[in-house]
């Protein structure tokens, strides 16, 4: 694993072209050994000693009591989706400004997005809109919430911590269990954060993150 963000004084040659990159992986460590050491073993994927290392150290620096490895946070978000009970023809409440995965993953599920506004500080979930949403737009009926206009059951709220900057959480969680809503964050672009000191994933039933070769940390893909 490497900080994907090149050092000051990083060695490369580098091109200007005028823009500015968003992330560029930095691999200055022991990658080639490590990555030698998968082939030779013959573990080059799904399993293997590395896999065991890598969910453990997860779970040190965040403070889970579980990590488990799959192909892309993308899956990731699948994965939590169904083990949260989003079901086909059901609704998911996601934020307007979020990279496409965790919309793919809701109709992965054969679900249907609703979108909510982001607050225009830091472009997250906005709490203000969320509770409006479900004061005004939904109705109860036995254990279940309901979109008022279209019928249907409301499965879930996904919030973002985009861009390294985490949503809202306390007040969004303290929403989503108010109307027994599974919570699913995604904090695909924001492995390292801290929200009001306490690292993202080590609480919440459902944390996705990821590890590609555009991130804070990458394991490549």
């Amino acid at each position: 694993m490497s900080i994907c963000q090149p050092t000051l004084d990083d060695p490369r040659p580098r091109e200007r072209s005028g823009t500015i990159p968003l992330s560029e992986p930095l691999l200055a460590g022991r990658e080639l050994e490590y990555v030698t050491e998968c082939i030779q073993g013959g573990w080059v994927s799904s399993a293997g000693k590395f896999v065991a290392r890598f969910e453990a150290a997860v779970c040190e620096h965040t403070g889970a009591a579980h990590a488990v490895a799959v192909q892309s946070g993308t899956a990731a978000l699948h994965v939590a989706m169904l083990a949260a009970g989003v079901e086909p023809g059901t609704e998911v409440l996601v934020p307007t400004v979020t990279f496409i995965a965790p919309v793919n993953a809701i109709r992965y599920c054969g679900a249907h997005p609703v979108f909510l506004d982001v607050e225009p500080r830091f472009w997250q979930l906005d709490a203000d809109k969320l509770e409006s949403f479900l004061a005004t737009r939904t109705r109860r009926e036995g254990d279940d919430l309901y979109d008022a206009a279209t019928g249907r059951r409301i499965a879930g709220v996904v919030g973002v911590h985009l861009l390294g900057h985490p949503f809202d959480r306390d007040r969004v969680a303290a929403l989503a269990r108010a109307y027994a809503l599974p919570l699913i964050e995604d904090a695909a672009q924001s492995f390292g954060a801290e929200y009001k000191g306490v690292p993202l994933g080590r609480e919440g039933a459902y944390v996705a993150l990821s590890f590609n070769g555009n991130k804070m940390v990458t394991c490549g893909g």
